[in-house]
């Protein structure tokens, strides 16, 4: 008889925009699994109170966790125009 795994992955995004005069403007990380207990964060509004005009350079990244590893999968950047 050969053994069954089951392997179940938490996956998580991280997703930053940064503008010139200002390393971090917004910053956001939500879970995406079936079990993720705050569902309504999976959706990132591009804004906040320092990010009030101009645009952005961001960056989102897929990851999962290890043990004491961050595993990361796939990182993405894109512009954000005004």
């Amino acid at each position: 008889m050969k053994p069954i795994f089951l392997a179940i992955f938490a996956l998580s995004i991280f997703l930053a925009a940064t503008t010139i005069s200002s390393p971090l403007v917004y910053g956001a990380v939500a879970g995406f699994y079936p079990s993720y207990p705050w569902p309504w964060t999976q959706i990132f509004t591009l804004s906040s109170p320092s990010w009030t005009s101009g645009g952005a350079n961001c960056t989102a990244s897929l990851y999962y966790f290890s043990g004491k590893k961050t595993i990361t999968l796939s990182t993405m950047s894109f512009p954000v125009s005004p």
